[in-house]
């Protein structure tokens, strides 16, 4: 009961992170350099415009990122156009978000960026021609906010907690060594989504299982995450789930250290069975010749 109260003070606290900037692409979307830099993406002087545009709109709002993708999903322009890893000119038309934006929905997703290899929250709206919704969509933009603040709020907590994507897949925690760890084994096909997507590039995600009866659990976003807290408990109790928990992420380690083994085995077996193919065929090869040279001496005595 204790616990479930926390979790409904939280979750509102999560929730109002996620929505706070849920409309801040729809509104870009209407400004006159995302309109010029689409129409004319080969002008040096349009794409810089957008830039500092973006870059100054960024720093007042205290995002990631924002950026513009034409319908591609090829980076027109972005706030971080002038850092190292910055976004202009990268793709991202595997992501979930923006083929959702150029279907004329909101795009949500949260993953790790590939650029930057920094996990972000991400938030896309399609740009319609000439500003008007519902008609033909000409470019996404997008926000990325991060959640490192709201995870900090966590740290000095005694309690676990933890947010689950819907596939149980942990990535904030106030335990670091549980991030990217999953609640239960991944199905085949939550794993090839994991790959098209890049959501966590990577990361090896390996089961971790805990205690079930634990947890309170609340749902919160629009994207099936789970908000998860172990409530304090007596002593003996907490030391027994702390116990439980550290065999839990032995156990995984030792999975993924049997696994990782399995498979050097696997490709020394393939590499020896190789060379033993390759000898084979060496020794048949130098059998033909002698045979062939023989019967060429028979030919010709």
């Amino acid at each position: 009961y204790r616990g479930q109260e926390q979790l409904q003070l939280m979750a509102p606290e999560l929730r109002s992170v996620l929505d706070r900037f849920e409309t801040l692409p729809f509104v870009l979307g209407q400004i006159p350099e995302v309109h010029a830099a689409l129409a004319s993406p080969g002008d040096p002087v349009a794409i810089e415009r957008l830039n500092a545009t973006l870059q100054t709109i960024q720093e007042r709002a205290r995002v990631g990122a924002l950026y513009l993708m034409d319908r591609k999903g090829l980076t027109l322009g972005a706030s971080n156009w002038d850092q190292p890893l910055g976004f202009v000119g990268k793709n991202f038309s595997y992501r979930p978000y923006f083929n959702t934006a150029l279907a004329g929905g909101a795009g949500r997703f949260y993953g790790i960026g590939t650029s930057t290899s920094e996990a972000g929250y991400f938030i896309a709206q399609p740009v319609y021609r000439g500003g008007r919704a519902g008609a033909q969509v000409i470019g996404v933009i997008a926000v990325k906010i991060t959640l490192d603040e709201l995870e900090s709020t966590w740290a000095s907590s005694e309690e676990p907690i933890m947010l689950a994507d819907r596939h149980g897949i942990i990535f904030r925690t106030n335990r670091p060594q549980w991030r990217y760890h999953s609640l239960q084994p991944l199905a085949p096909t939550a794993r090839d989504e994991l790959t098209s997507t890049q959501q966590y590039m990577g990361q090896i995600i390996a089961p971790l299982t805990l205690p079930p009866d634990a947890w309170v659990i609340q749902p919160v976003g629009s994207l099936g995450w789970q908000l998860m807290l172990a409530p304090n408990q007596d002593p003996a109790a907490r030391a027994g789930l702390q116990w439980a928990l550290g065999a839990a992420l032995l156990l995984a380690c030792l999975g993924a250290t049997a696994w990782a083994v399995q498979q050097r085995r696997r490709r020394l077996q393939e590499r020896v069975a190789a060379r033993a193919a390759l000898d084979r065929a060496a020794h048949d090869l130098e059998r033909r010749i002698a045979e062939r040279t023989e019967a060429l001496r028979d030919t010709n005595r």
